[in-house]
């Protein structure tokens, strides 16, 4: 016994076991404790700027993401990019502590010693000594927790798009350890515990592996390279391995301080190495896919646009982002130009890269948390340009220590973004604005699914109209019908608010519709049997129901609630549920005679069978029930007379050929045996044996080769439905001559049989019906069983026309 295959592991379980997963997961949780590290330190004292140092020295820095407007940068005049060497001739490793010594002693300023870059000389500065507030936090820590946010949702986005492809893998990794970075990026205002200096080491392990993750995605996009430049990038995380090694070393107590120095000069310029180099990877990759530009597929065209745009916005700033680890003049360059924060224009590069990647090479559209990916840089970007203007508008600033109202427009912006995107979207409330095909589209969806459900021919018209108002949102609709028997549209179903009767019958007095949709609010061109339908009753479209056998029935259908009129829009999408309506009913049409043709075709049984009881009841047992007294006589008188004996027997004789022809003639009915050789013999035989017993004159018209186009099932069908006819034809017709015409063509095998006498009108079909004569009702089932049709043409003195098709065979 052969054992069974293993079960594919489910998703939940596949993504347990991918280490890139638990990347995410550890990503997410130093984020989480980098904030933590930067929220802490609210309500503590701190000079009005941020700094950081490079290495285990006494010394620090003035971050460069320090805002021009705080009190440290106005009133001290402090630059980005100084040496901070004591704080009241405190070593700067002790900051923390002179600044609490400050606030405890309800001083309100400190004397900062800092050595200038610019001027290569040692000053000392007054430095206000104010609490770290909320406010300061948020323009701290907000510009990157909300690159890091990005990052972080795109880095999903593209491994959910295609969780084992090796670039979307490649770049949901780096763009995670972006997320990081900037989530980690300023994380304390003094580094001087154990759990900022873990958060500090975790961040400078991590930057160097930056330029690498950017060469191993470089790696595969836009297509896999090489082993060659695959082992570049090995050697690139190998040499990443020694920068952040190295930034340990300058991090921790050294051996030496000439150590320190060294390992901390290993990490500043290899990061920039790593950096630089990453970029270059990715640009050049894109730049030599541009040399074959005329040689790629329309998709790899519009796929390096793309990309090549977002990077053209971006590169200015992706520079300005190598160039703040770079002192130049004495001065570090600053992500702010007059207020502006130009790190939100950096998010075009992993928008674009990730639009492409779930796009273009998953092959699926991008997911609601994309959406919020761009919703935020969005936001972040309107702003930075709104705090811009704010800030142009004020020439004192920063000078008056004014905050941007950054913040509040950025809540504003965003609120306003996901408000509008979902209003928007194809769902929301200007859904239908802005998505008109696919709003037509679902609902359209939704009705045909609401009417397939009902397969009741009766309850069927109140389902569509109620589908149409329900799911189409509008105020009324009805939907006529025209009956088995009739030429009148007779009022099936309506539902809505009508504020007047509607007409009970509607008379099409002009040739069938072409079932384009018709203006019933507008005169012109407007057929005049449906005039009554525009008298009041707030009905602006007409939806003729066209099937193969004409005009079945009319819907007519009022506004949408949220609308005056009818929106020519709209016509098209009308005209696509009058096709539905149209199909389903012709659908249940069918569906409802094909359940009531097995009581049509018992009933014609046993019809048939009562025929061949009566037709053997009046000929064969007549003879047999004769037959014991002509033989028992014949043998009484078979001794003493001979002649009477004689004539019984020649009697006798004469009604067993009788019945044996009768029989013969039963058995040939049932079961012609000429059908074997072919249809037009079986026919003609017919045709001959119905002219002679009848005397009705009688002609055949049979196409050559006929045969060729017949089989055996449709031989016996075709032989049937025209013996009903003729049968017909001698008890009701009252006809002088009759004529069959057998054909084949476009794959079909026609016949007609057509007589001179009384015919008949609807009325008498209809009476007829009703008092059990299924004669036509069984021609009618044999050839739609068959795959075929019938039609009848006739009417009261003119004659009777019956005929139809079959599909041939070879």
């Amino acid at each position: 016994m052969s054992e069974a295959a293993p079960a594919a592991p489910s998703s939940a379980h596949r993504y347990r076991r991918d280490p890139l997963v638990w990347f995410f997961v550890l990503t997410a949780a130093l984020a989480l404790l980098g904030v933590y590290d930067m929220a802490r330190e609210v309500g503590q004292p701190f000079g009005g700027y941020l700094s950081y140092r490079r290495s285990a020295a006494p010394v620090g820095e003035v971050d460069a993401n320090t805002p021009s407007w705080w009190s440290g940068m106005i009133r001290s005049r402090l630059r980005h990019g100084i040496t901070l060497l004591a704080v009241d001739r405190r070593r700067y490793d002790d900051a923390r502590d002179a600044f609490r010594d400050a606030a405890a002693a309800r001083r309100q300023f400190v004397n900062v010693t800092f050595h200038d870059p610019a001027t290569h000389q040692i000053m000392s500065r007054a430095v206000p000594v104010r609490p770290f507030t909320l406010a300061h936090f948020f323009d701290a820590r907000l510009p990157d927790l909300i690159m890091a946010l990005v990052f972080g949702g795109l880095a999903l986005v593209v491994y959910l798009s295609a969780p084992t492809n090796a670039v979307n893998r490649a770049f949901a990794g780096v763009t995670a350890l972006v997320a990081l970075v900037r989530a980690l990026f300023v994380h304390t205002l003094f580094l001087d515990d154990t759990l900022s200096v873990a958060v500090e080491l975790i961040l400078l392990t991590m930057i160097p592996m930056v330029g690498v993750g950017l060469m191993h995605f470089a790696a595969h996009f836009p297509y896999p390279v090489g082993p060659t430049p695959r082992r570049l990038v090995r050697v690139a995380a190998a040499a990443g391995v020694v920068v952040a090694a190295a930034a340990v070393v300058a991090r921790l107590d050294a051996p030496s301080q000439e150590t320190a120095r060294l390992a901390a000069r290993i990490n500043y310029y290899g990061t920039l190495i790593l950096y630089a180099a990453g970029l270059l990877a990715v640009i050049g990759r894109l730049t030599l896919r541009l040399a074959h530009f005329r040689h790629l597929r329309p998709r790899e065209r519009r796929v390096l646009a793309i990309v090549l745009i977002g990077l053209a916005i971006s590169l200015p700033v992706l520079i300005i982002s190598a160039l703040t680890w770079v002192v130049i003049d004495g001065q570090q360059i600053s992500y702010y130009v007059r207020g502006f924060d130009l790190r939100y224009v950096l998010l075009a590069v992993p928008l674009t890269f990730a639009y492409v990647l779930v796009r273009y090479r998953a092959l699926r559209s991008p997911s609601p948390l994309f959406l919020v990916a761009i919703a935020l840089s969005f936001s972040a970007l309107v702003a930075a340009l709104g705090a811009a203007l704010w800030a142009t508008s004020r020439p004192a600033w920063p000078q008056d220590g004014a905050r941007p109202p950054f913040l509040p427009l950025f809540i504003a912006a965003l609120l306003s973004s996901l408000v509008w995107g979902r209003a928007v979207s194809w769902r929301g409330m200007f859904g239908r604005l802005f998505h008109p095909d696919r709003r037509a589209a679902a609902a359209t969806r939704a009705f045909g699914r609401r009417i397939t459900a009902q397969r009741d021919l009766k309850l069927l018209p109140e389902a569509i109209t109620r589908g149409v108002v329900e799911e189409f949102d509008l105020e009324r609709a009805a939907i006529w019908l025209r009956p088995a028997e009739g030429e009148a549209l007779e009022l099936a179903a309506r539902a809505g608010d009508f504020t007047a009767e509607l007409p009970l019958g509607l008379w099409p007095d002009s040739p069938d519709p072409d079932g384009a949709p018709l203006r019933i609010d507008r005169a012109e061109g407007l057929p005049g049997w449906l005039r009554p339908l525009a008298t009041g009753l707030g009905l602006d479209v007409a939806l003729p129901l066209i099937a193969d056998d004409g005009l079945i029935g009319l819907v007519a259908v009022g506004p949408r609630w949220d609308e005056e009129i009818f929106d020519d829009r709209d016509l098209e999408t009308a005209e696509l549920l009058g096709q539905q309506a149209a199909l389903f009913l012709t659908a249940a049409a069918s569906v409802a005679e094909l359940r009531r043709l097995p009581g049509r075709m018992a009933d014609v049984q046993d019809r048939e069978r009562q025929r061949l009881a009566q037709e053997l009841h009046d000929t064969t047992q007549q003879f047999l029930g004769r037959l014991p007294f002509y033989l028992t006589v014949g043998r009484d008188a078979a001794a003493t007379q001979p002649e009477m004996t004689r004539d019984i027997l020649d009697q006798a004789i004469s009604d067993v050929e009788e019945a044996a022809a009768v029989l013969r003639q039963i058995r040939y009915n049932l079961a012609p045996s000429q059908l074997e050789r072919g249809l037009a013999p079986a026919v003609a035989a017919l045709c001959d044996r119905f002219q002679g017993r009848t005397g009705i004159r009688t002609t055949l018209s049979v196409m050559p080769a006929l045969d060729e186009h017949t089989t055996q099932e449709n031989r016996h069908t075709l032989y049937r439905v025209i013996q009903q006819a003729l049968d017909n034809v001698e008890a009701h017709a009252g006809a002088t001559a009759v004529s069959v015409d057998l054909a084949a063509a476009n794959g079909r095998v026609t016949f007609r049989v057509r007589d001179d006498g009384r015919g008949a009108s609807e009325a008498q079909r209809q009476a007829a019906q009703a008092a059990g004569s299924f004669g036509l009702a069984s021609m009618r089932a044999r050839l739609e069983a068959g795959g075929g049709e019938f039609y009848l043409q006739t009417d009261a003195g003119q004659g009777m026309e019956v005929g139809g098709w079959l599909p041939g065979g070879l």
